[in-house]
């Protein structure tokens, strides 16, 4: 039914001609649903930009902890921490947002949009002082000034690489010297039978024996052939070694590691080269088919899965007691009791000179762990109050049964032991348990370059001619001086520390003099390296944490625009509805007093309210003005 409207002239006005026209200007597209579509729009975009404050810093974090959980999978929550700080600190500015912008707030959007600026900032900006200012020297006390802020700032995605690095070198440590089984072990891999020439024969490993004959490519016949086989075996050997490096980074790592740290300090090979192509085929055929063989065999690639410190997930068992056992001798026998001004000089750039060196070697350190005595008068180490190292010694093992030593004593979990003349726990399976005596070198966890001789343009086969005659020499002369008669001397001056001289000829034929530190035999990092790997979870976590600072820094200004920008399309949109309201009221009224029944709101036709009747309008819709 239609609905008359008695005032219809006060909707209608004339123009200066007498033509009646609407009092007011009306756009009869206009409908509700189209007006909270537009208006719909602006307030989607402005949650987007509210979105947008956090979104890019929490990405960008999130990638730094996806890396750092992808070469260290096992430390759970910890490379997220930061993320999860993120999270916090959008929750609260979200949290205010829905208080201050609430559907029946007395408050502008331009207020709430100032409160939601300040907010922001004071979240950022107090989270940012802080990181800068308050972190640095809490992670210097932290890590005993081994870890600075400005690495951490700066460099914090290389220092999870390199942390990451650590670990998997301390698991390398551990199979090389046979602390994770001795048929990994270096020592036994290594294990040839060499001709009274001084050739090797025969490695006693089959799988190395093959492989490294297989890498070789040679049968070593001296005919009219030789020389272009052998350099054709040479190209395919360093071939294989570049595309390993490109295909599998991790195992290359390895490689890398065996050669540097194992076989180029070995006697038997560090002077084993090539003396036309200053290649030495040998070992690095060697190095290739150790690795080889330890992915083949060993557990590597599931312990580095798996973490070995207390704060992994899933922790290896074997290793994490092994390197616990082997930490706590490395800090009180080692660090701790090490109390001479001269070790920080020497963690000075620069300051690592052979007279520092030295007299920190000669220092006599106090041990805290201390044997005792048997009924009989016999040495014995307990681990009652002591702190004894774990290490894989066969050879001590060895000389035990060879005197007639028994396994007479039992361990608390039945495992049977023996005490050598030392006072040594020592087992079956070749693993001893002994006091150590550590020196400033393994404190830094490597050794030190004294001299380097460039003998390059020296005719090595004139010269020194390893073919026949030069290497058992070598090995037999210098091999002796440096592995057993050098290290009685050292041990005597230092109270029954270990250090050793090394030499050798790198593959530029240069020849290395080099003091060797007892970290590589005894699977142990530097202590400082060591104490990063036993908190590392806490320093993934600051790493991405700190991460989170320099993103605020950078996207702390453009997330204050962003929240100003969002306020102006929330404005914008509620001025579309007012005015389309208003319009739509208008219209409807002016539809009503010409007598149709039509409803602009829905954009169906139904009764036309009254004049004092508007659908869907605000309370306070403004009247239309009177005809003129």
């Amino acid at each position: 039914m239609k609905k008359s409207n008695p005032n219809k002239n006060d909707y209608i006005m004339q123009d200066k001609d007498g033509n009646q026209v609407p009092a007011f200007e009306v756009d009869e597209q206009k409908t509700k649903k189209k007006v909270l579509q537009t208006s719909t729009g602006y307030t989607v975009f402005a949650v987007i930009l509210y979105v947008l404050t956090f979104l890019p810093i929490a990405g960008v974090t999130l990638v730094l902890a996806m890396k750092t959980r992808s070469l260290m999978p096992y430390y759970s929550f910890w490379p997220f921490f930061g993320v999860i700080v993120i999270g916090v600190l959008a929750m609260v500015f979200y949290l205010v947002l829905i208080l201050v912008a609430r559907k029946n707030t007395k408050r502008t959007i331009m207020s709430q949009t100032m409160i939601l600026a300040i907010v922001y900032t004071l979240l950022t900006t107090i989270f940012s002082l802080a990181i800068t200012y308050a972190f640095p020297d809490a992670i210097a006390v932290a890590t005993q000034n081994t870890i600075y802020g400005e690495d951490v700032l700066y460099n914090g995605e290389q220092m999870v690489e390199q942390n990451a690095t650590l670990e998997r070198e301390y698991v390398m440590y551990n199979l090389l010297n046979g602390n994770l089984g001795g048929e990994y072990s270096y020592h036994d891999l290594s294990a040839h039978e060499r001709s009274s020439t001084g050739a090797i024969l025969k490695y006693k490993t089959a799988e190395i024996e093959t492989s490294v004959r297989a890498y070789i490519g040679t049968d070593g016949k001296k005919d009219s052939g030789y020389n272009a086989r052998r350099q054709a075996n040479i190209a395919n050997l360093n071939a294989i070694i570049s595309t390993l490096e490109k295909n599998n980074p991790r195992k290359y790592e390895m490689y890398k590691f065996v050669y540097e740290q194992y076989v180029l300090n070995d006697p038997e090979y560090g002077f084993l080269i090539d003396s036309n192509t200053k290649d030495a085929r040998e070992r690095k055929a060697l190095a290739l088919s150790i690795v080889d063989y330890e992915y083949n065999h060993s557990r590597y690639e599931e312990i580095i899965k798996r973490g070995f410190t207390n704060n992994a997930t899933n922790p290896d068992p074997e290793l994490n007691a092994i390197f616990n056992r082997n930490y706590n001798n490395f800090n009180h026998d080692g660090y701790l009791p090490f109390d001479d001004e001269h070790l920080l000089l020497a963690q000075i750039e620069g300051r690592m000179t052979i007279p520092v060196v030295v007299h920190l070697i000669l220092d006599d350190i106090y041990q805290y762990t201390q044997p005792s005595w048997d009924s009989d008068g016999n040495i014995m180490y307990q681990e009652e109050g002591n702190y004894l190292y774990k290490l894989y010694m066969p050879e001590e093992r060895d000389a035990y049964e060879a005197n007639g030593g028994t396994y007479d004593h039992t361990d608390p979990d039945g495992t049977k032991f023996g005490y050598t003349s030392k006072g040594w726990k020592v087992y079956k399976d070749g693993m001893v348990h002994r006091p150590m005596k550590w020196v400033v070198l393994d404190m830094l966890g490597e050794g030190m370059s004294l001299a380097t001789l460039d003998v390059a343009n020296i005719v090595i086969a004139d010269l020194l001619p390893v073919s026949s005659l030069f290497i058992p020499a070598v090995t037999d002369t210098v091999g002796a001086l440096l592995n057993h008669d050098l290290p009685k001397v050292i041990e005597y001056a230092t109270n029954g520390a270990s250090l050793g001289i090394g030499l050798r000829l790198n593959d530029s034929a240069q020849l290395e003099i080099n003091i060797i530190s007892n970290n590589v035999k005894y699977g142990m990092l530097g202590y400082m390296q060591a104490t990063w790997v036993s908190q590392d979870n806490l320093l993934m976590a600051v790493y991405n944490v700190v991460s989170v600072r320099n993103w605020f820094a950078l996207f702390g200004a453009i997330g204050v625009v962003l929240v100003i920008a969002a306020g102006a399309l929330r404005d914008c949109g509620k001025k579309i509805r007012e005015r389309g309201y208003i319009s739509i009221d208008r219209l409807n009224r002016m539809k009503a007093a010409q007598g149709e029944e039509t409803d602009l709101t829905g954009g169906e036709q139904s009764v036309a309210p009254a004049a004092n009747e508007t659908a869907d309008a605000p309370q306070d819709a403004p009247e239309a003005p009177a005809q003129a």
